[in-house]
C-alpha cells in the first residue's frame, strides 16, 4: 500500500488484517512526531473463541442472553446487559 503498511493474519482460528496508518503528507508533520498522529486499524474477518478467550471479544462472544434468557440483537451498555443505557 502507498499511504500504509498492512500486515495480514491468515489460520484457522483468525483472518485478520492489521493497518499502521501514518499522518497524511499534506499535514507536513516531522518525522520524529509522526508517531503521535498514527493509528491503527484492525479488521477482524473471522475470528473463533474459545470459552476462555478473554478481553473485550471474549466478554462479547460469551454474552449470548439477556437476563430473561432472550437473545441480545441490540448494542450493549456497559454492564453488557444489552439494555438501551438511556
Amino acid at each position: 500500500m502507498k499511504s500504509f503498511g498492512r500486515v495480514s493474519i491468515v489460520s484457522p482460528e483468525i483472518e485478520a488484517e492489521i493497518d499502521f496508518v501514518p499522518p497524511p503528507s499534506e499535514w507536513e508533520i516531522a518525522a520524529e512526531q509522526q508517531e503521535m498522529f498514527s493509528h491503527v486499524n484492525l479488521k477482524l474477518s473471522q475470528i473463533s473463541l474459545s470459552e476462555v478467550a478473554n478481553g473485550l471479544l471474549g466478554c462479547t462472544m460469551r454474552i449470548h442472553e439477556d437476563s430473561n434468557g432472550l437473545p441480545i440483537t441490540t448494542a450493549y451498555d456497559k454492564d453488557g446487559s444489552g439494555k438501551d443505557p438511556l
